[in-house]
């Protein structure tokens, strides 16, 4: 596990940042482009990353009350939604504009919208071959929260008994309890390919070694 407990605002923050500089890299043709998240452009996942300040309540409501309690499919449809209002250019803008807002998850802490910024910027960039240097802080705070109770609401994509999880790049590395600290089935790679195949992100898969990761991947 990390050493350090870092601000982990600041790190939103940070990282916040880093992707909008690239994503100010971006053509029309990027934006138009599948991401990582099923039914989702670039554009639909950038708008989504300012939809905890940018969005409608009363909208969020709505979808709710549409979706009958469902919460994924009412930040979906409510993402979709504020996409359409918004450019691509006044989506980065506004996650640049309020890259030290505080909003979390309710009942989430703030490694959840960290989590959120991280992911999702790889859900948006990769299938375009492009990346942003994630700070080593930002991705061991991420791996902490999800594999953390937490995390399986919403977050994380399936158990993760029986497993050991390691990062190459980054000092981090996990046990589930039931294996301790040498056992279960290793997962091993990127600190990014990890967290990404822990919300269920196949495309991680190749980047990824280790008997756990079709253990892993079995579970999704």
């Amino acid at each position: 596990m990390t050493v350090a407990s870092p601000d982990t605002f600041a790190l939103i923050a940070t990282e916040r940042r880093r992707l909008c500089n690239e994503l100010d890299q971006l053509s029309e043709a990027d934006w138009a482009a599948a991401s990582l998240c099923e039914g989702w452009t670039a554009h639909t996942v950038a708008a989504h990353l300012t939809l905890s300040w940018a969005g409608s309540k009363l909208g969020l409501v709505a979808n709710l009350v549409r979706a009958r309690g469902d919460l994924g499919a009412t930040i979906d449809r409510s993402s979709r939604q504020l996409a359409e209002q918004r450019t691509p250019a006044e989506c980065v803008a506004d996650l640049r504009a309020h890259a030290e807002d505080r909003t979390v998850p309710p009942t989430m802490p703030p490694e959840a919208p960290l989590t959120d910024v991280l992911v999702h910027g790889a859900d948006l960039l990769r299938p375009l071959g492009r990346s942003v240097a994630v700070g080593p802080e930002a991705l061991a705070t991420a791996l902490d929260f999800l594999v953390g109770p937490k995390a399986a609401r919403g977050f994380r994509s399936a158990s993760l008994d029986g497993l050991r999880l390691q990062a190459t790049d980054v000092a981090w590395r996990w046990s589930a309890p039931d294996v301790g600290d040498d056992g279960g089935a290793l997962v091993s790679g990127p600190a990014l390919a990890v967290a990404g195949l822990l919300v269920g992100r196949r495309a991680y898969v190749p980047d990824l070694t280790g008997p756990g990761v079709a253990l892993l991947v079995g579970r999704l």
